[in-house]
């Protein structure tokens, strides 16, 4: 449910193109987080005016951060 919460929050408040967030929608919802945690420690990680202005990262980009974020995911939780 937590993941829920931060999925709905990041909907809301991350400027994510609508194509990204149309992939993120068809992974459980804990690999979307990750997903867009992770594209967010990423640009944290590029030093300020030095980042890219590119549009939007390509498919391939965020396809690479959903499959981090399963590995990730799938170390992380438990069900039972």
């Amino acid at each position: 449910m937590a993941a829920e919460a931060q999925w709905r929050a990041m909907r809301l408040g991350e400027d994510l193109p609508q194509s990204t967030l149309q992939r993120l929608e068809r992974e459980q919802v804990t690999v979307r987080v990750r997903a867009v945690v992770f594209h967010k420690q990423r640009l944290a990680a590029i030093a300020g005016p030095l980042r890219p202005r590119r549009e939007a990262p390509s498919r391939e980009y965020w396809e690479q951060l959903i499959k981090d974020a399963k590995q990730q995911s799938a170390l992380e939780v438990v069900e039972w």
